[in-house]
This record gives structure tokens, sequence and C-alpha cells, in this order.
């Protein structure tokens, strides 16, 4: 029988930190990820969009996540489809966790500036651990570079989960709400049964036009806004709020994220600061940006070296001027 102290001790602790879904700080380009009403919302006929997460680099094997995502806007049957691939690994043992995503929405005009879109997503994940990188008890008595009681590689867990999302949007504001693992599927990686809760999202957008376009359906170039992104999931819950700054094809904006009235076991939920730069031509419908998170809880960024990220997004196809009367286009296609 193996003794495998030190792998349900860390299993344990991982098993708490990813039955929590990955997060990233610019979840304004990740309309995939973020809620399947955005399937085939925005200006454009083709989106693609891409990201990656490199949170807390100064411990050792810290958060690694990758996303990459299509989508596209059915425009004869006012609905659109969408596909995402994400994955993350943390740890040690090298915990892998791969979702793929489909997506689909319906809009409803409720009258010339506002559209209410309605999105259902099926996903299947797939968790791994390798072995080989974990530390057993016998390692520790014996102080050997190997162990008798490792195997050579885990099972990995397969499941599916199902979800929504529905979206208000115009042309200078948005507001969404999304609900993941509706279905609570098990998760655990040790057969003890151990439900994925339920994650519920609350997100939203608005833009101030400084310098109005010469188009009314035309982006700003000059313009300020405002964001909000709610989180709550089991017993965790958290919130990110900014404030963006547009002009010409710079965006800069500002990001707090924690909920300062809320503790977990004593401690403040003071989590970070982030600060963004993004690159977008008027138009061109291309956009880079990277983020940057300092720490400012009890962990201090002197010990996380804080987060990284970086997103890239491509618009192809135009809707045409009939149809951007009734859709959104700054929040639908998500310009902030």
């Amino acid at each position: 029988m193996k003794k495998l102290v030190y792998l349900f001790f860390v299993l344990g602790i991982v098993s708490e930190s990813f039955g929590q879904d990955a997060q990233f700080t610019q979840f304004n380009s990740v309309p995939m990820y973020l809620n399947p009403a955005f399937a085939g919302a925005g200006s454009s006929i083709h989106r693609f969009a891409a990201a990656y997460r490199n949170q807390w680099p100064g411990v050792e094997r810290g958060y690694s996540t990758y996303m990459a995502s299509y989508d596209g806007s059915l425009v004869k049957y006012n609905a659109g489809a969408g596909l995402y691939f994400l994955q993350d690994q943390a740890g040690s043992s090298y915990l892998t966790n791969t979702q793929i995503g489909l997506n689909a929405a319906y809009a409803f005009d409720l009258n010339l500036k506002f559209k209410l879109r309605g999105g259902l997503q099926a996903c299947f994940n797939q968790k791994k651990y390798q072995v080989n990188k974990l530390t057993f008890n016998d390692q520790l008595i014996t102080n050997s570079p190997t162990s008798l009681d490792a195997g050579g590689s885990s099972t990995p867990l397969q499941f599916f989960d199902v979800g929504s999302g529905l979206l208000l949007d115009s042309k200078l504001m948005w507001f969404g709400v999304s609900a993941r693992h509706l279905n609570q599927p098990d998760q655990s990686l040790l057969g003890k049964g151990a439900a994925l809760p339920m994650l519920i999202s609350a997100h939203g957008g608005y833009r101030y036009e400084i310098v109005k376009p010469e188009k009314a359906e035309d982006v700003s170039p000059h313009s300020i806004g405002g964001l909000l992104h709610y989180r709550h999931q089991g017993a965790n819950d958290q919130l990110d709020i900014g404030a963006a700054y547009f002009y010409k094809v710079i965006n800069f904006t500002m990001w707090y994220r924690g909920i300062p009235f809320k503790t977990y076991t004593g401690y403040s939920n003071n989590e970070s600061l982030a600060f963004l730069i993004a690159f977008e031509p008027i138009g061109k419908g291309f956009k880079v940006g990277y983020s940057f998170d300092y720490t400012i809880s009890t962990l201090s960024s002197k010990t996380t070296a804080g987060a990284h990220e970086i997103t890239l997004s491509h618009e192809i196809g135009s809707k045409g001027p009939m149809k951007r009367k009734s859709r959104k286009a700054i929040g639908g296609s998500m310009k902030f």
C-alpha cells in the first residue's frame, strides 16, 4: 500500500486552488472564456483572440495559462458561434487543466441602441499531474532521488460541464452575467468526489466619448471608460474594478482587485493593482495588450513577482452599416 502523505498534502492544496477557474486581468480581451453570449457580438464577422498569463513567476512553478479562441457572426440568423482552447499549469507536480469550450449565442434587438444576447456553453475538461515530479515519504526518509511508491503518471480525469450567459449591450456600454459549471461535475483527482463549484460572474463596461467621431457608429479617438468584473465561486468572491483612458491608438487602464471589507481566515481581501497598456489602431481590427499585476496582499510582489499578461486579437470582415444601428460597437466587440 502506498504511503502518499506528501502527495495527498500537495493535491489537497492544489484541488482547493484549482477547483477555482483560471482568471485573466484583461477579462475583456477573452470574450469566449468570459461569457458565451459574446459569441458573434461586435462589428466584425470573424474574431480571433489569444492570451498568455504568467502569475507569480517568483514562486517555483507558479501559474501559467494559455488561451486561444475564435468566434464568428451568423448575421442572417442574428446569432453567433465560437470556441476556445485553454490550458493552465501550476505547482511542482505540473498539475495541468485543459479545456475546450463551444459557445452559441442568439441576439434580440430591443431597440435601435440595445441588444440582449443569450448564450450557451458546452465544455470538455481534462486534469492531470506528473507523479514523477512529486516527492514521496520514502524519499524523505531515505533521501533518495527516486521513489518506490511512485508510478509513472496519473490517469487523466475527464469531464464535461455546461454554462450559460446573458449580455445587454450597446455602442457605449455593456453588462453581462454568466454561470459556469451548472452541472457541478466531479473534479477530484483522488476519486473522493469533489464537485466543481459553480462560477457566477457579473461584468460590464462604459465608455464616455470626449471627442465625438465623425460617424455615430465609429469609435471615438479620445475617450475614457470604466470596467468591472465580479466573480463568486464556492466560498470565494473577487472584484476587479478599473478606469481606462483612450487616445487614438493607445489605451491605458488601471485595475484594483479585491474586496477590502471582506476577510478570509483573518486576512483582508486586497490582492493587487494592475496596469495595462494596449495598442489598437482605429479601424484596423487589431489589438495587442500587456498588463502587469502588482501584488498588494500579504504575499507581496517581492515574493510573487506579480503577474504578466499578454493578449492579442484580430477582427476580420464587417457586418455592414445597416447592422450598426442595432448592435453594440464598443462593448460587443470588447474594445475596452
